[in-house]
């Protein structure tokens, strides 16, 4: 939100990350037992609010946005070239498991998490997903991380700004 310059109306400064995660839900817990034919039956712990927390957060801070998808990842890469080019950061989702430079190696199974292109260099996109460090990841890298599962494949979004009047009303 601080990269698309958003920032609390009431306080008028970035928001905070208490502030973001308790629009996500906050904490929660829950738990499943799974059991498959063939396989030991198993347990998911949940210390967190595992459903949909990122577009909760925006939704509860009145975050108008601009949401895209594309079943092309051809189109998807041009798309947020474009808005690149435009000096807009986007939001894209994208499986943390096919990304070499987390260093998870492939496996059979994923984790799509929404993460922040801030812009190109070379060949190259810049991504802001949770470290310290801006990341560089390949077009081709980020092209196949961004395809990985089809309920998020292709996915972008741009925030645009606060509605206000939306924030007030709820």
């Amino acid at each position: 939100l601080a990269a698309a310059g958003i920032v609390n109306p009431k306080t008028r400064s970035p928001y905070s990350e208490a502030i973001a995660f308790g629009a996500s839900g906050g904490a929660a817990f829950g738990y499943f037992v799974f059991e498959y034919k063939g396989e030991s039956p198993h347990v998911a712990i949940l210390p967190r609010n595992t459903f949909s927390p990122f577009e909760r957060a925006l939704d509860n801070l009145a975050i108008i946005r601009d949401t895209r998808e594309t079943t092309d990842p051809d189109r998807a890469e041009k798309n947020l070239i474009k808005e690149l080019d435009a000096g807009q950061p986007v939001i894209v989702w994208a499986d943390v498991f096919s990304l070499p430079h987390r260093g998870l190696g492939p496996v059979n199974y994923w984790a799509m998490q929404p993460m922040l292109v801030i812009g190109m260099d070379g060949g190259d996109f810049l991504i802001a997903d949770g470290s310290d460090v801006v990341s560089r990841v390949s077009a081709p890298d980020l092209k196949l991380a961004r395809a990985k599962v089809k309920k998020d494949r292709n996915r972008m979004t741009i925030v645009e700004r606060v509605d206000e009047a939306g924030l007030a009303a709820g």
